[in-house]
Parts: structure tokens; C-alpha cells; sequence
């Protein structure tokens, strides 16, 4: 099968964009013992500035693009940090489990006081052999350092799909399995796009949908043609009566327009109206310009048959000077004729 070419999609962007704006979420899907534990009510802390500094020497190397730092506070008191890094590529270089090592130490080099977790989510379709360990061996010094893994390709799609009901985040992680697995499909793509876009809509986190319709529409990139149908197919869903998504989530729904067409449907038919008016205008316009013209040019053409008439020109020649029909000469002779006096 010829595989299908897709748009470029910073997935990296997407994933510390959904962690952030469904950190919550986040935490109670992969971490739910952690979860309860932590007070909720305080505001998470993104420490990506102070990441940056940590790995400033990784960043021209592009290492650290998917990496999220969190740091939450206890109901109890004291802080935990959480470490995520979303690997777009699938994490096969021979080096990349050795930087989730790197990464731990000097994090919690940096805050000894602060227990740290680490989670890597496997987001391609590849990935290194014992993807959550990294050992190290040398003249009898041995390091095994282990962390958290989750890989996309072997969630079960329906089990997420009935988990999307209790967390939102089990959405971005179905999203993220039909990216993979419709890779070289573009119409099966697109159906799965739309079936996801509905489970959005559908959802019972209002608060929430925005950010997965954003996560969903600028991971799963369509083909030029499959993107033109796939448009076509959600101002259906949007438009269709039965489903009232614009008046059951109005907010979400026109992000969604917004992500589509910069503009909400109602601003684009607003517009389309105003251009189609304006085309309208302008056509009556010009057929009555036309047709002024023709009766100018109608009236002109009567009065130099005339002439020539009246010089005693026969109306066969004056036809043939004139390039028209004789019956119109005579009309216009005929026409004079039978005007009162």
C-alpha cells in the first residue's frame, strides 16, 4: 500500500500542551495513587524554565522538546515532582535511555528535598528493548535505573474509549493510537478523525473539550484531499438539529470552527451572505449597464441608417456598409415611417 503523505504535527507541542492543560487528569490516569495524595486545590508549578537552565546544554541537540517538569504540593505537606517526557520518535537511539538517567540525577540533584517520579510515554511505533530500565556496568560498578513507561501502541482502543467516560485523558491517549495505527490510511484516517471528534463533543468534562479538540485536530493531520472532506463532514455534525452540539457545547464547538475556518460558522455565513449579496449586486449592475449600452449602441446604428437612407442609399447597401441584416435596416426605416407626425 503507498503511503499516505501527511502535513508536518509538532507532536512534542501537543503532548506538553495536553499535560499541562489536563494535568489533573494527567496524574490521576498514570499516577493514581500519587493522585490522592496530592492537594489539587493549590496550583501545579510548570518548572520549564528551570528545566531549560538544568539541560541547557541539550538544547541545541533538541532533547529536552518533549520533556514536562511538574511540581505539586501534598495535602500533608511537602512537594513531589513529576517528570514526563513524550517521545514522538518511538526512543530506539541507543543513547535515550541513558539521557532518562541523566535527567533524573540532575533534577534530583537539584531538589534533594523533593521525592521525583519519572514517566516516559512511548508515542511512536517503535521502541529501545526493556523500554522503562537503563543499566550501566563497568569493572564491577553497576547502575540500573528504572522508570515508568507507557506505550501507546499496545493500549486496547476500546478499553480507552470506555475510560474516556471517567477521564478525559484516556481520550488524548485514544487519539494518539489512531495516529499511529492510520498512519498509511488516509479515508480510514479521516473516518476515525470524525469518530474522535464526536467522542469530544460527547464528553461529560465541558471544561476539558477545547483542549481535546485541539489536541485531536493538530495530531491526527490529514491528507490535502481527506482534510477538505473531513471539514465538509464536521459543519454537518455541527449543523445537524438532532445532535445540537453549538447549543449542548457552544464554547467548544466554536473553538473547533475557530480551528477550521478562523472564524465561527455563523461569522463565515455571515460573510459568505454579505460576499454573495455584493456578487448579486454587482451582476444586476451589470446587465443593466449592458443593456443601456445595447439601446445607446441600438440608437446610434438607427440614426446612420437613417442618414444614409435619407442620402437615398439603398437598404441593401447600407446592410452591407453596416455588416448587419437588411430586415434590420428596414425595421429601423419602417420604424420612423410609422411614428405620428
Amino acid at each position: 500500500m503507498r503511503k499516505t503523505k501527511l502535513p508536518f504535527s509538532d507532536f512534542d507541542a501537543r503532548w506538553k500542551r495536553a499535560i499541562e492543560a489536563m494535568h489533573e487528569a494527567f496524574m490521576h490516569y498514570f499516577f493514581p495513587g500519587l493522585s490522592s495524595q496530592i492537594n489539587f486545590s493549590k496550583n501545579v508549578r510548570f518548572l520549564d524554565k528551570e528545566y531549560q537552565k538544568l539541560f541547557a546544554d541539550w538544547e541545541k541537540k533538541g532533547w529536552t522538546a518533549g520533556d514536562k517538569l511538574l511540581e505539586y504540593q501534598l495535602k500533608g505537606g511537602g512537594k513531589h515532582l513529576v517528570l514526563v517526557h513524550a517521545e514522538a520518535h518511538g526512543g530506539d537511539q541507543a543513547i535515550f535511555k541513558e539521557q532518562q538517567f541523566i535527567r533524573f540525577y540532575r533534577i534530583r540533584d537539584k531538589h534533594p528535598d523533593k521525592m521525583l517520579t519519572q514517566l516516559v510515554i512511548y508515542t511512536g511505533k517503535t521502541m529501545p528493548p526493556e523500554p522503562g530500565t537503563y543499566h550501566y556496568s563497568f569493572e564491577g560498578t553497576i547502575n540500573m535505573h528504572q522508570f515508568n513507561t507507557c506505550t501507546v501502541k499496545e493500549q486496547d482502543r476500546q478499553a480507552l474509549e470506555r475510560r474516556g467516560k471517567e477521564n478525559p485523558f484516556a481520550l488524548v491517549m485514544l487519539a494518539a493510537l489512531e495516529h499511529i495505527e492510520t498512519l498509511d490510511d488516509g479515508e480510514r484516517r479521516r473516518k476515525t478523525k470524525i469518530r474522535l471528534i464526536r467522542l469530544c463533543l460527547e464528553s461529560p468534562f465541558r471544561k476539558m473539550i477545547g483542549d481535546l479538540l485541539t489536541f485531536v485536530q493538530f495530531t491526527i493531520a490529514l491528507p490535502e484531499k481527506e482534510e477538505d472532506l473531513y471539514r465538509e463532514e464536521v459543519e454537518t455534525i455541527l449543523k445537524q438539529p438532532k445532535m445540537g452540539m453549538r447549543d449542548v457545547q457552544p464554547e467548544a464547538t466554536k473553538t473547533l470552527e475557530i480551528m477550521l475556518w478562523g472564524k465561527t460558522l455563523e461569522q463565515r455565513d455571515e460573510e459568505m451572505k454579505e460576499r454573495l449579496t455584493k456578487q448579486i449586486e454587482s451582476k444586476l449592475s451589470k446587465q443593466i449597464e449592458s443593456k443601456l449600452t445595447k439601446q445607446i449602441e441600438l440608437k446610434k446604428q438607427t440614426e446612420f441608417i437613417l442618414k444614409m437612407y435619407n442620402s437615398g442609399m439603398e437598404p441593401a447597401k447600407i446592410a452591407s456598409i453596416l455588416k448587419v441584416k437588411k430586415a434590420t435596416v428596414l425595421k429601423a426605416i419602417e420604424g420612423v415611417n410609422q411614428q405620428p407626425e
